[in-house]
């Protein structure tokens, strides 16, 4: 893996820049929810997206592609060997960016170059030999020229911040201390990033007990857990979990722990569980 420095101007932006290369850890992937959009250059073979919240799909991704903001857990064929950049975005920032409107880009997988024309470039410099570094540079190039400044609230960019940093928070605290009432806040945050304030942050909540579980071993007891993120008892929280990871937290994390807690996000899996009907 190797990051690349996000460019100053894209700071609020652009969260992440990186390559990856490698055989994957199993055929099958579940990628679970995610309140900040992704662009992957893939330069490998095609993944297949099977599922979407257990509902079948059978999506054929290949060469560039976008995620936007994810509410539900997605299950994926990886190609044998994956090589790809990955630029993570903010959820508001995707819209400075974007030739679609944000709202179309939740749960939903789209073509890179109907989002950011002029990624397949990209795309071509691999196949002319180009190095990570030089991939990456090029990427963060497109990136800063598609970039408008305009296009970003410093009301909802405030707002997405204080939720990342504390998910449980009320949306009518956060608009009072914006200035802004519950129903203004809420327009204007669906507007840049898509969604809704709470649904956001309910999925903010749930990336960010995920991501604990990949830094803490020996897990701490699932009561301690949901109380650190805010949940109002162990019933909400294993609720919550659920409806998000398709699995209870107890049969996901004895399945995390035969991979690894660092695959809490992206788990591993040998086989395709059946799907729901569409």
């Amino acid at each position: 893996m190797v990051g690349h420095p996000v460019p100053t101007v894209l700071e609020d932006v652009v969260t992440a820049l990186w390559f990856l290369e490698g055989a994957g850890l199993r055929r099958f992937e579940k990628v679970l929810p995610n309140p900040r959009p992704h662009l992957i250059v893939n330069l490998s073979g095609p993944y297949r997206q099977l599922q979407r919240g257990g509902r079948e799909t059978g999506i054929e991704l290949t060469g560039p592609f976008l995620a936007g903001v994810q509410t539900e857990y997605l299950i994926n064929e990886n190609p044998e060997r994956l090589r790809m950049l990955v630029a993570e975005f903010s959820a508001d920032g995707i819209g400075a960016l974007a030739e679609l409107p944000v709202g179309s880009l939740v749960d939903a997988v789209v073509p890179g170059e109907i989002v950011l024309p002029g990624v397949t470039s990209v795309v071509e410099l691999a196949h002319d030999g180009a190095d990570a570094e030089a991939l990456l540079g090029a990427l963060a190039e497109l990136l800063e020229r598609r970039f408008r400044p305009k296009a970003i609230d410093p009301l909802v960019r405030a707002a997405r911040t204080a939720f990342e940093a504390d998910p449980a928070r009320e949306v009518a605290h956060v608009a009072h201390e914006l200035g802004l009432t519950s129903r203004a806040l809420s327009g204007r945050f669906t507007r840049r990033c898509g969604l809704g304030p709470k649904r956001f942050a309910d999925v903010a909540r749930f990336s960010a007990l995920l991501a604990s579980l990949s830094v803490r071993d020996p897990l701490p007891p699932w009561s301690e857990l949901v109380a650190e993120h805010g949940y109002y008892d162990q019933s909400h929280g294993i609720h919550a979990f659920t409806r998000f990871a398709g699995t209870s937290p107890q049969r996901f994390v004895e399945g995390l722990r035969e991979h690894g807690l660092e695959f809490a996000s992206f788990v591993p899996l040998d086989d395709v569980p059946v799907a729901r009907e569409r």
